[in-house]
């Protein structure tokens, strides 16, 4: 079998940081070593120009051939005869939709591109019911989760907290830190040589107008760089935050935050902000910090984290919160407690994999706001009193994600749905 993949890798590292496109890139590089294991992937970067030479070719050569899109579903290929499979998450859709402001037009353009593939696969039971009112009763869909775990489980460490090992983070300085003067880091300018900025223009002029935007910080004479090293010490919550998202309730997280931890010096919270940020939450953000007084330490990073620095963070973490009043389950609840991290999250029936033995659980009902100051309380309490029960809940974590989200788990299931697609292509071409 040949599997056509396609994704717009360039892009993720330039123009479409936090735009929906990135939010596919994740299942890919997780599905795509199981794909590698059934059959020969290809992978090509202009779906337009090269998924039907390629259907083409293996046709004559008498291979089956399935194209699967790691794209949005409204990403409309509607030229492309080669069979489709899409493995998607459209959660931007459900929210939207749920909160009653999704526009007609782009539902239905989402519709039409589901309508016009052969199967679907969905990441998390809180978007399979979305697609298949989009998809109608002709087309196969599936609930499989991204096989996340063998990647993070290395990153478990059995000692920890005791044996916590220090991981430092550096970044470009699109950070809010409480610890530092006026809550930014210092900003540093530096000369851009003539050749390099002359370089920069004629690339921008190559590619498309819209870089010149991007490629303006580089031809000026001189740059402004906030480069910063996080050290983070202490007991680290995590929580990564779609900003935009009305169902995370960012604000309400880092004043319960401040409210438990205000006279706590090693209870850290690092807010790291997904998607597009735009520059009003900054500024809330900034407001928020600027007139509270607290020894805790507060960290809200804006910007793409490279994977290194990203498991960096990971490592350095002793809770991941989840504190989204939806019960879509996001990667990164995934990918910290299959590396043994104890998860602060309210549990939906679809979050079967959390219980009370790794989990501080919020009591909580859909859609509604919750605080999670007690949690918090007792989570802090349990790695300074009861380390014991904090190696339990790891352990239990990573367990719990090895049985629903490895390889092992997960290629079975993506397996048998791939049998029966294959089949329906060899029913077609009978």
């Amino acid at each position: 079998m040949i599997y056509i993949v396609y994704f717009k890798r360039d892009e993720i590292l330039t123009d479409r940081i936090g735009r929906k496109e990135i939010q596919h890139y994740t299942p890919l590089k997780y599905f795509l070593p199981l794909l590698e294991k059934r059959g020969t992937v290809v992978l090509v970067e202009d779906p337009r120009k090269h998924v039907e030479g390629v259907y083409q070719f293996a046709d004559y050569m008498g291979q089956p051939c399935l194209y699967i899109s790691f794209s949005p579903p409204d990403q409309n290929y509607c030229d492309i005869s080669c069979p489709k499979l899409f493995i998607a998450s459209i959660s931007k859709y459900r929210n939207t939709y749920l909160s009653g402001q999704i526009h007609p037009a782009p539902a239905k353009i989402l519709k039409a591109g589901i309508q016009q593939s052969l199967a679907g696969i969905s990441l998390c039971d809180a978007t399979t019911e979305t697609i298949a009112n989009m998809a109608g009763d002709n087309i196969p869909l599936a609930c499989i989760p991204p096989p996340v775990w063998d990647r993070y489980q290395k990153l478990y460490n059995k000692d920890f907290p005791e044996n916590a090992l220090s991981y430092s983070i550096a970044t470009n300085g699109d950070i809010i830190d409480s610890s530092l003067p006026g809550l930014r880091p210092r900003s540093i300018s530096y000369p851009v040589p003539l050749s390099r900025r002359i370089q920069s223009i004629r690339a921008a002029l190559q590619e498309s107008k819209r870089l010149l935007a991007l490629e303006y910080l580089v031809q000026r004479k001189s740059t402004h760089y906030y480069s910063a090293v996080l050290d983070l010490t202490g007991i680290v919550y995590t929580a990564i935050i779609r900003p935009s998202n009305p169902f995370k309730d960012w604000k309400r997280l880092i004043k319960d935050f401040c409210r438990v931890f205000r006279d706590t010096e090693d209870a850290t919270l690092v807010l790291k902000m997904a998607g597009l940020v735009k520059d009003k939450i900054k500024k809330s953000t900034v407001n928020i910090l600027r007139w509270k007084s607290i020894k805790c330490r507060i960290i809200i990073m804006n910007e793409h984290l490279p994977q290194e620095q990203y498991e960096h963070l990971v490592r350095s973490t002793a809770y991941i919160i989840n504190s989204s009043t939806s019960s879509a389950i996001g990667n990164s609840l995934l990918e910290f407690m299959s590396a043994g991290k104890p998860a602060i999250s309210p549990k939906y029936k679809e979050m079967h994999m959390l219980s009370l033995e790794n989990t501080f659980v919020i009591p909580s009902r859909r859609g509604a706001k919750f605080s999670i100051r007690e949690q918090l309380t007792e989570s802090y309490a349990t790695i300074k009193n009861s380390p014991g029960r904090y190696r339990a809940m790891a352990a239990s974590a990573t367990e719990s994600m090895k049985a629903y989200c490895s390889e092992a788990a997960v290629g079975p299931r993506l397996f048998e749905f791939l049998d029966r697609i294959e089949g329906m292509l060899q029913n077609r071409s009978a």
